[in-house]
């Protein structure tokens, strides 16, 4: 047991004997030592100041740059978009498969004199086509699901035109997809909203469908049976006409390591190697400023611009 210390505090004096309880209100004091779970502790008037004070800055973006206030934690979520192999157009000569992604990796940085940089990689518990890895918590989610066609389609779900045939299968229960057509991709079909250019398979969902557009030239025989012959050609080739979609809510995966980010001191910048990311802090004064004073000197030269007067 040590010896009494005094400490004095809002004007009482308080004795303290015991070296731990000293030393958690010497963090309480102390600006150099930082004590999260203490109510007056540096990093929490930090935070709850800038709270209080400071906009609030929340960006989606492949990279996203800010001027925060320095040491502020920031909440990044890293967004894991589908990946397909090889480049181009997917056509049936050209099958771009999805690759499943093992893990991802995060950076934050900083510009300027001297250069900082701190990055962190997970391996997740299982891979995925496409999820969103909350790094700030560590809690992941499957945000994408994949769908094969192991066989052809059903006749009944291929109908024919004078120059087009349109083929669909219905999606696993695993999860819905959103309505938009821009949330599947398939890895013969380039994705289109316009459905006029017959040169190139097209897909989109549909309720719980995907439907594909294919036009008659690319078929062996202009009819269902042509369709099912292009379906069972690709399994033969190892290639299964495969869709990934965005299910409408995710789907909880295993946690993984949690990671504080700390916004730097000047220009921050966050990016990852799997898609964009998502970020949320506080905005320094001076960064809030500048890009006020930016807005104002766009508006003077727009006014400038028609013939009035500043």
């Amino acid at each position: 047991m040590d010896a009494m210390s005094i400490f004095t505090l809002n004007g009482k004096s308080y004795e303290v004997a015991d070296r731990k309880a000293r030393d958690s209100i010497t963090g309480i004091l102390n600006d150099g030592v930082i004590v999260k779970d203490k109510t007056w502790s540096s990093y929490n008037i930090l935070k709850e100041t800038a709270d209080r004070y400071c906009p609030l800055f929340r960006q989606t973006a492949p990279i996203v740059a800010g001027a925060f206030v320095a040491d502020y934690p920031l909440h990044v979520m890293q967004h894991i978009s589908p990946t397909q192999e090889g480049d181009g157009d997917p056509t049936p000569k050209n099958v771009r498969n999805f690759v499943a992604i093992q893990n991802s990796a995060n950076s934050i940085e900083k510009q300027g004199s001297p250069e900082t940089k701190d990055s962190v990689t997970v391996q997740f518990p299982a891979p995925l086509y496409g999820g969103l890895w909350d790094i700030t918590d560590g809690t992941l989610e499957k945000t994408w699901e994949i769908e094969q066609m192991l066989e052809a389609p059903n006749e009944k779900n291929i109908s024919i035109s004078e120059d087009m045939a349109i083929a669909y299968i219905y999606m696993s229960k695993a999860g819905m997809p959103e309505s938009d057509q821009a949330n599947s991709l398939c890895n013969i079909a380039k994705y289109a909203h316009q459905y006029t250019d017959l040169k190139e398979f097209h897909q989109y969902v549909s309720g719980n469908r995907i439907l594909m557009f294919i036009p008659i030239s690319a078929l062996s025989t202009p009819d269902k049976a042509g369709v099912k012959k292009l379906f069972t050609d690709q399994i033969a080739k190892g290639a299964p006409v495969t869709f990934a979609y965005k299910l409408k809510t995710g789907a909880p995966q295993a946690a993984v390591t949690p990671y504080e980010r700390l916004a730097f001191d000047g220009t921050t910048t966050i990016y990852g190697d799997t898609g964009g990311v998502t970020v949320e802090g506080r905005e320094s004064p001076n960064g809030y400023i500048g890009k006020l004073q930016a807005q104002i000197d766009d508006l003077r030269k727009a006014i400038i611009s028609t013939g009035g007067n500043v």
